[in-house]
């Protein structure tokens, strides 16, 4: 019992990004519409494997919206992080060649520095801009961009017309921001393209660890990988998922 709860603490988050994750499907099938709404529903109870595979056969979907395809990331992504919470003990901390042993080192697409300040960082370059420190946060299901260094590094090089408004839901409640398509993220050698980052002021954040974040990396970026944190190296490793 003990057991299941950590890994349920560590899954709170999920419910700020589900708020109205199955609400918005555009021009989707009845069909796929009922998939997506029955996908958010095992996320919201925590029935991660089982999301899991639902999203395996949503993702195939070339009608998929974003929305879904968001939700669809977390199910995996967090699929992902219950497995690892359960076989926690047997890769502690002190023994990191535990963990190495488990990574396909010819399967690895990135291995960069992991910060462990107030937040997980990676350091990164969005849509071409100078790196800088970006927050990871698994949880997240979208990109974020501080306003100063959206409209100092990256707006100046855009269309106008790329730039739209557009809603998104966190912790704070429903905002209207800015918000860009089709973007490209830097993490060490690999290149993700098409991104879509929202516009967000970092200000709150970045007073509280009294260092510069240019904005926030979410799991668009990481659900197609195994994802390894080796916290006592210091080391964010993405392997590529077996075909």
């Amino acid at each position: 019992m003990e057991k299941h709860a950590r890994i349920m603490l560590s899954l709170l988050s999920v419910l700020l990004i589900l708020g109205q994750a199955a609400d918005s499907h555009g021009a989707q099938s009845s069909a796929l519409r009922q998939d997506a709404g029955k996908l958010a529903a095992l996320v919201r109870g925590n029935s991660f494997r089982e999301a899991d595979k639902l999203a395996a056969t949503l993702l195939a979907d070339p009608a998929l919206d974003a929305h879904t395809m968001a939700v669809c990331g977390l199910a995996v992504l967090k699929a992902g992080r219950v497995r690892e919470a359960e076989v926690m003990d047997l890769y502690p901390l002190e023994r990191p060649e535990l963990l190495a042993a488990q990574i396909d080192r010819s399967a690895v697409a990135a291995d960069v520095p992991l910060y462990l300040f107030d937040a997980t960082t990676v350091e990164a370059s969005m849509a071409g801009a100078p790196p800088a420190f970006y927050i990871l946060d698994t949880a997240a299901a979208t990109n974020l961009v501080d306003g100063p260094f959206f409209a100092e590094h990256i707006k100046p090089k855009l269309d106008p017309a790329r730039i739209v408004s557009a809603g998104i839901q966190g912790a704070g409640g429903a905002q209207q921001v800015n918000q860009v398509n089709g973007l490209s993220i830097s993490l060490g050698p690999l290149v993700f393209e098409g991104q879509t980052v929202y516009e967000f002021p970092m200000e709150t954040l970045n007073e509280i660890g009294g260092r510069y974040l240019a904005g926030l990396l979410g799991n668009p970026l990481l659900w197609p990988y195994r994802v390894h944190m080796d916290f006592r190296a210091g080391r964010l490793i993405l392997e590529k998922r077996p075909i």
